[in-house]
């Protein structure tokens, strides 16, 4: 079997051609860094709704464990002798919650900026 690399074909690429592509290639990155940038902010703006629905459910239930607590305290009548009771339930203990991107994400994302202003101005020095 002969050697492959001794019989390489070579292809010869017009400058036009080159460029062209160089520039697809340039705005395909751009694209999918810009992808890559919602993507992040998607999962930042789901964070932030899943720490606002945990402070939901932690405050619906103080709420009814005060709802409960009234319930308890108030005297019973002849009507209420056969409902069902009552007791007031421990609080909910609280975690506390991070506003703040972990430094992973904001280096993640200045990495993104970076990357698509050095690929804009590649873009510029191209349509030049």
């Amino acid at each position: 079997m002969p050697n492959v690399e001794s019989h390489a074909i070579y292809a010869e690429i017009m400058p036009s051609d080159a460029l062209e592509c160089k520039r697809a290639l340039l705005e395909t990155e751009l694209h999918l860094l810009n992808i890559l940038k919602t993507l992040l902010t998607v999962k930042e703006l789901r964070r932030i709704e899943f720490k606002a629905k945990a402070e939901a459910r932690v405050k619906m239930k103080e709420v009814v464990d005060g709802i409960n607590k009234i319930l308890f305290d108030l005297p019973i009548s002849e009507a209420l002798k056969y409902a069902p009771k009552l007791t007031p339930e421990k609080e909910a203990k609280k975690k506390p919650v991070e506003d703040e991107l972990t430094k992973k994400e904001a280096k993640e994302k200045s990495r993104i900026e970076a990357e698509l202003l050095e690929i804009k101005r590649k873009l510029e020095q191209l349509n030049i």
